[in-house]
């Protein structure tokens, strides 16, 4: 599933942020774009973040969701 999400702070938090997007267990977060607005005098810029998401079956559960 495609998602974009706009995030406001520094480029290190946008870092921190993808990077906890993309560590998650259960559901997984393919980033593909991260493009951002100049900063403004303290640091500060819009940060847009494009990527999947996918969600990971339980083990014996298919995509559709029925038991194997």
């Amino acid at each position: 599933m495609p998602i974009t999400l706009t995030v406001e702070g520094t480029f290190e938090q946008a870092q921190q942020y993808a990077s906890a997007l993309q560590g998650q267990d259960q559901r997984l977060f393919l980033l593909s774009r991260l493009s951002w607005t100049r900063a403004d005098e303290d640091g500060r810029a819009a940060f847009a973040i494009n990527g999947h998401t996918y969600v990971l079956a339980p083990d014996g559960v298919t995509a559709g969701g029925s038991e194997r």
